[in-house]
């Protein structure tokens, strides 16, 4: 079987940080909080993280704590809270916040730039908001959170990306504080994290004078040895995507007769929705790592062109 793939080439760089800080956000005003609730869709940020009474969550780059006391409500006296942050001034904003509001069941955490100092396996859900893309070590914190999620918790990570510049590198948008929802993807994919939903733009965050920059919801949760039969995940973590020789130009592409190729959309299902090729099957990474999936590929007979964008 000869596979090839038509994708983007995303041009990646390493994150420089000024400063040893995650949340960049001051707090709030008390109506500047209660307008913060409605652009930053709280109420589908914790449907998107499961969160219940009795739950253990973490807030990681919590800052002054906006997510972490509406954490706390949500999940109840019966339920955890951790937040953890780098900053010593954002630290003591949020133990002074905690000790006011009388949050016995949240623990603050000082976590180090590469370790964010959660328990292992003890977690329902980590949130991360407006804080990865100040995560210089995100591969070593992507471990890390991998490990403290309970086998069916979740990751969900929102940030903000100007319109202007989707298409910048890695580093160009993290030295505007922002980062594209595709380098999340493919670093918690490289970690181990599998999809399961997204949303971009999830929500519009105002910047002043007219200006406002959209925010993407990722939501992903640790891969097991359950859901990458013979070694099928761990080979996708390991397989360079954009090597050349697994590459086929659009115009070659054309010139392929329908009958001699299967064409595969493996983004998710709302953005097959939205619009795909012609004759193109849906089948997402995880779909194509299944018994089912992996069956389905060895017995085609067809030449298979996979695109991601």
């Amino acid at each position: 079987m000869q596979t090839r793939l038509v994708a983007t080439t995303l041009v990646t760089a390493l994150i420089t940080v000024s400063a040893p800080a995650w949340a960049q956000q001051a707090r709030d005003s008390e109506h500047g909080q209660e307008r913060r609730e409605q652009w930053q869709r709280v109420d589908d940020v914790f449907a998107a993280m499961g969160v219940k009474p009795g739950a253990v969550v973490a807030d990681l780059g919590a800052g002054d704590g906006f997510f972490t006391v509406r954490l706390a409500k949500a999940v109840g006296e019966h339920g955890k809270v951790y937040a953890v942050d780098v900053s010593a001034d954002a630290l003591r904003r949020l133990r002074s916040r905690v000790t006011a509001d009388n949050l016995s069941h949240v623990t603050v955490i000082e976590g180090a730039l590469d370790d964010p100092k959660l328990p292992e396996a003890a977690l329902d859900a980590v949130l991360i908001v407006n804080a990865y893309h100040e995560m210089k070590a995100y591969k070593s914190i992507l471990a890390k959170l991998k490990s403290a999620l309970k086998p069916d918790g979740r990751l969900v990570i929102v940030e903000p990306i100007a319109q202007s510049r989707r298409d910048d590198s890695r580093d160009a948008q993290t030295r505007n504080h922002e980062i594209a929802i595709q380098f999340v993807q493919q670093e918690t994919k490289e970690a181990g994290f599998l999809h399961v939903s997204m949303q971009d733009p999830f929500t519009v965050r105002a910047q002043g004078q007219g200006h406002h920059d959209e925010m993407w919801m990722l939501v992903v949760r640790p891969g097991t040895a359950a859901t990458a039969p013979n070694g099928a995940w761990k080979a996708s973590q390991t397989l360079n995507w954009e090597a050349p020789e697994l590459r086929i130009s659009p115009e070659e592409f054309k010139r392929l007769a329908p009958s001699e190729v299967l064409v595969l959309d493996v983004r998710d299902e709302q953005m097959f929705r939205d619009g795909h090729l012609p004759g193109a099957v849906l089948m997402t990474p995880d779909e194509i790592g299944t018994p089912e999936g992996i069956a389905k590929l060895r017995s085609e007979k067809r030449r298979i062109v996979t695109y991601c964008s």
